[in-house]
C-alpha cells in the first residue's frame, strides 16, 4: 500500500520531486575546497559529532552549538546526505538523533524552501522513517548569545576527549557538594584555585553541564565565578 503523508491528496503526489539516492546512511558529505574558500564556513570539533564538523554558514554553526546544548539530542551529523533530482543536487543541513528518533533539519530564511519544495522533502524522508523539519534562521540567531556561551564548553570537552582526560573523581566531588547544597555559585562549588583552565575540575564541570546532571543559565551570559550551578532533578 502506498504510504501517503497526512494532508497530501493522492493526485498531489504526482507533483512531488522524486529523488535518486543511495541507501540513506548519514555521513557528512565532503565540502569541495573551492566552497570552503568561497563560503562562510566554520570548522568545529564537537562532542555529539565526533569528527570535525563543517558548517556552511554562521547560522548553521550556531545551530550546531545549540544541538550540543539540547538535552534531548544524542547525536548530529552536518550535511548528512547528497540527493539528486531533476539534474540538481540537494544536501540537507543536518541529521539529528533525539528522543523521538531521527530527523533531518534545514535552516531557512522563511518557513519554506524554493527547491526542493517542503512537500517533496516531507514525503521522501517520511518514506524512510525520518522526520523533516525547517528551522527559521531568525529563531537560531535569536539564541546567538546562548550558542556562543556553549562554544568554550564544546571546545574544552572535545579536547579532553582527544587526550582521554578522566574527571570521574572531580565529578563525584562536585555532585556530592551539590547534594548537600543543591544550588551554589561556581566560586563556592570548586574555587578558583581548584579549577584553573584545563584542570580536572573545569573539564568535569563542563561534562556535568553537557550531560545535564547540573545546570547553569547560559542563555544570557557565559560561565563565571558568580554563575549559580544547580543540581538537576
Amino acid at each position: 500500500m502506498m504510504n501517503i503523508p497526512v494532508g497530501l491528496a493522492p493526485l498531489d503526489r504526482l507533483k512531488l520531486i522524486h529523488f535518486d539516492a543511495n541507501p540513506l546512511v548519514p555521513a557528512q558529505q565532503e565540502t569541495p575546497l573551492k566552497d570552503l574558500r568561497k563560503k562562510d564556513c566554520y570548522l568545529q570539533q564537537c562532542v555529539k559529532y565526533p569528527l570535525v564538523a563543517v558548517f556552511h554558514s554562521y547560522a548553521q554553526f550556531l545551530y550546531g552549538l545549540l544541538l550540543e546544548a539540547d538535552a534531548q539530542v544524542a547525536h548530529f551529523i552536518p550535511h548528512p546526505f547528497r540527493l539528486s533530482a531533476q539534474r540538481r543536487e540537494y544536501t540537507p543541513h543536518c541529521y539529528v538523533i533525539d528522543q523521538e528518533g531521527q530527523k533531518v533539519v534545514d535552516l531557512s530564511t522563511n518557513d519554506s524552501l524554493s527547491w526542493p519544495d517542503r512537500a517533496s522533502l516531507d514525503d521522501f524522508f517520511h518514506q524512510a522513517g525520518i522526520r523533516y523539519h525547517v528551522v527559521a534562521y531568525d529563531s537560531v540567531m535569536a539564541r546567538e548569545t546562548e550558542a556562543l556561551n556553549w562554544l568554550p564548553i564544546v571546545q574544552v570537552l572535545a579536547a579532553a576527549r582527544t587526550y582521554g582526560l578522566d574527571t570521574s573523581r572531580e565529578e563525584r566531588d562536585m555532585l556530592a557538594r551539590l547534594l548537600a547544597e543543591p544550588s551554589q555559585s561556581l566560586r563556592r562549588l570548586v574555587g578558583a584555585r581548584r579549577a584553573p583552565p584545563g584542570s580536572g575540575y573545569e573539564v568535569g564541570l563542563y561534562r556535568l553541564i553537557h550531560q545535564h546532571k547540573v545546570s547553569a543559565d547560559l542563555a544570557h551570559r557565559p560561565l563565571d565565578w558568580d554563575t549559580e550551578v544547580q543540581l538537576c532533578t
